[in-house]
């Protein structure tokens, strides 16, 4: 029988849900039946796993799911500290025990974050992909500082022109020591990001550099997939001040601040800052 006749069978039917975690090139497969499914000459492996309702109106922030697994689950475990570097997306399969060969897709987005809610569970927190397309973007704002990001299209500057590529000789916790980061100031990477290969996942990991003394670079959260000796490139941060954006780039004509706004409130006197 056809999916859509499965469907409308008052007995026949025995619907059950495929779930693809998409991560870089890494798939995760997850079954909600209780064995194993092969649908596409892919495996679908059974995980304890249910999802609030999808809901089918007009209301776009409404579309959003969660998806509650195993604490301990592959998936659940890339969201501990922080969520991953590259966005994670998430496609919900229908399909019929009986019929294996047809599949509907009733929910696609992606994962934005996660919560723990016991010992055993995590709750994943999954955005549709409408409520992205139908989202306002941000506005500029209108201050002393630069409010353009770093290394954007407003910014114009080119990341790669400011890379540094280097190998690290110790990985420790938060701590990265990167042969060579000492020829640079102390605090030149300050704010900027340090990257590097996920072979796992092909994935480009990105971490936001918290501090930066000698060759020690200290990041904001956990260090996945890198091992002493493999590559990393590090950038600097900018802290959107016109020294900075003078001294460090040389790009005050692209300056997104406005460094002689008036002191006071021009409408009521009061101090703007």
């Amino acid at each position: 029988m056809s999916f859509e006749a499965l469907e409308e069978s008052v007995d026949s039917g025995s619907p059950t849900e495929l779930y693809v975690f998409e991560y870089g090139a890494k798939k995760y497969l997850y079954t909600t039946n209780e064995v194993a499914i092969t649908y596409l000459s892919e495996v679908y492996e059974p995980l304890s796993m249910h999802r609030s309702r999808i809901s089918q109106n007009t209301e776009r922030g409404k579309n959003d799911i969660t998806v509650v697994v195993p604490r301990l689950s592959e998936v659940a475990g890339l969201f501990i500290v922080a969520p991953p570097t590259e966005k994670m997306s998430l496609s919900i399969l229908r399909i019929h025990r009986s019929d294996l060969t047809d599949a509907v897709t009733i929910w696609k987005g992606r994962v934005v974050n996660s919560k723990y809610t016991s010992d055993q569970t995590a709750e994943l927190l999954c955005e549709s992909f409408y409520t992205s397309l139908g989202r306002m973007g941000l506005r500029r704002g209108f201050g002393r500082q630069c409010d353009h990001a770093l290394y954007d299209s407003q910014c114009r500057l080119t990341k790669s022109n400011y890379a540094f590529t280097s190998a690290p000789t110790l990985v420790t916790n938060l701590q990265i020591t990167v042969t060579g980061a000492d020829a640079y100031a102390d605090g030149y990477f300050l704010g900027g990001t340090i990257e590097w290969l996920n072979d796992d996942s092909n994935v480009q990991e990105r971490r936001m550099v918290a501090a930066h003394v000698g060759e020690l670079v200290t990041v904001t959260h956990h260090i996945l997939a890198l091992e002493n000796a493999q590559e990393v490139v590090l950038y600097p941060g900018c802290p959107h001040d016109m020294a900075t954006c003078k001294s460090r780039f040389g790009n005050l004509d692209n300056y997104g601040g406005f460094p002689f706004m008036p002191e006071m409130n021009p409408f009521g006197g009061s101090a703007l800052f």
